[in-house]
């Protein structure tokens, strides 16, 4: 799960927007301390209230805010100066929103409305980058917004693995869909990687693990491919390289190990040739594009490039 402390705000008079402001409030008071946080709702409050602080947040410029920060200052609120400063934080709030509703729709294995929502969400992300902030707050920096772009990015196609891994081996894949998606698994290291150099402290360690993860799954699927095609032995190869590497995929790992062995030791008799032997890992793939979100857009989605039926 993306570490972060789910942003909070307290009551502000706002003149005409007092009703949404206030559902604002609301949803996310309740998410942080409902056990079965209701994401969805929050994300409908804060794409109602979204467009209307857009359209006029140029009239509170000496407006006080108070936003507890999901990094920066995680445990209480802060004063924020600003029209733009509200702007800023309740845009943020809404991509981490979408986030948690994302990684909870995956966590019951509905993978088509876990798939919208982390597209819908880099959309989102794209509108936050795009905006002229004056605020010195870091978590609304011009950095920390680009990163949170790419982080959505590669979370996008990182989900893509995600679900491939979750329905093997009842779900077989072919070796074409291994490589495919080995270059899918490439493409979220290099936005996990960029990354890197632009998130703040509190999520670097975060995207290192993830970037290893990718790395490692990349293993995986080509050990997969190579089993496919016969080569158990370099399939073997593979799966030395990603064992150790990311504890999520070890259960995945010694699995397969274990059937490669056997069936290298009655059938195959291959050689498991040195890592310095096996193929370097491909170029990364973007397999869809994500336009950002307008305030008088209802819902987001990707132009997919290739494979139409992901999702």
């Amino acid at each position: 799960m993306l570490p972060f402390e789910v942003p909070s705000t307290a009551v502000v008079s706002l003149d005409q927007l007092i009703s949404e402001r206030s559902l604002v409030r609301q949803s996310l008071k309740a998410v942080r301390s409902d056990r079965n946080p209701d994401w969805i709702a929050a994300v409908r409050a804060l794409q109602q209230y979204l467009p209307l602080i857009a359209e006029s947040y140029e009239s509170y410029e000496n407006a006080t805010f108070k936003w507890r920060l999901p990094w920066s200052a995680p445990h209480f609120k802060t004063k924020l100066v600003g029209g733009d400063s509200e702007l800023g934080m309740v845009a943020l709030s809404l991509v981490l929103c979408t986030v948690r509703a994302a990684e909870q729709a995956q966590g019951t294995k509905d993978y088509k409305r876990a798939g919208h929502l982390l597209r819908q969400g880099q959309s989102f992300a794209m509108y936050l980058a795009n905006l002229r902030l004056e605020t010195t707050v870091a978590d609304l920096s011009a950095a920390t917004r680009t990163a949170l772009v790419h982080i959505l990015d590669a979370m996008g196609h990182q989900f893509l693995l995600n679900k491939l891994l979750g329905e093997f081996p009842e779900t077989p894949i072919s070796a074409s869909s291994a490589v495919l998606h080995t270059r899918i698994a490439m493409h979220a290291l290099d936005e996990y990687r960029h990354s890197l150099q632009l998130v703040p402290k509190q999520l670097r360690s975060w995207c290192q693990s993830q970037e290893t993860f990718c790395a490692a799954t990349g293993q995986v699927l080509l050990a997969i491919e190579s089993s496919e095609r016969g080569a158990v032995g370099k399939a073997l190869g593979h799966l030395n390289l990603a064992r150790n590497k990311h504890s999520s995929l070890e259960l995945l790992i010694s699995r397969l190990t274990q059937q490669y062995e056997s069936d290298n030791k009655l059938v195959s008799f291959q050689t498991i040739p040195n890592p310095s032997e096996l193929a370097q890992l491909p170029s990364g793939r973007r397999v869809f594009e994500v336009s950002a979100w307008a305030p008088n857009q209802q819902s987001a989605g990707p132009v997919l490039t290739t494979a139409q039926n992901y999702y």
